[in-house]
């Protein structure tokens, strides 16, 4: 945010910076499907049926 303070209005956006890797974890970030176990959000009638 400090870098864009002072630059011109019509000046494209900067890169986002790059992610810092932390020490164990994976290189790669994980699929978007990578816990296909996972169950789907409720619907209505599922919350319902929950807190009844």
């Amino acid at each position: 945010m400090a870098a864009m303070v002072n630059r011109d209005e019509d000046a494209d956006p900067l890169d986002p910076p790059q992610p810092i890797p932390r020490p164990g974890a994976a290189t790669d970030p994980p699929a978007a499907d990578a816990n296909p176990t996972s169950e789907p959000m409720p619907n209505a009638e599922r919350m319902v049926k929950f807190f009844t």
